[in-house]
């Protein structure tokens, strides 16, 4: 149900965008997973299984989280344009109304 592979790579989506989705699945992503599982098959303890659990429930907090915080990165990026674009204009304005 869920483990360290499944919360390692739970954009995995985004990970497969390229040309070849089949090709990275298979070379990059696949072998990942499978060496996070036996590492696990390898160690488990009640612990690790209550740590995989806790970052399974924190999981949608953590990615609303990265989507508030990206939002606001494109409003500052929004912001600082929209900054600049409004001086540059107060500077125009401020210019033709100089001339005679």
């Amino acid at each position: 149900m869920t483990g360290d592979s499944q919360l390692r790579f739970v954009d995995e989506k985004h990970l497969l965008g390229g040309p070849d989705p089949a090709v990275i699945y298979t070379t990059h992503v696949l072998p990942e997973k499978i060496a996070i599982d036996l590492a696990y098959a390898r160690s488990h303890s009640l612990g690790g299984d209550v740590r995989i659990l806790a970052r399974t429930l924190a999981l949608p907090f953590a990615l609303a989280l990265d989507r508030v915080r990206a939002r606001q990165g494109i409003l500052r990026v929004w912001f600082r344009a929209a900054t600049s674009a409004s001086l540059l204009a107060l500077v125009f304005v401020l210019a033709a109304s100089r001339l005679p």
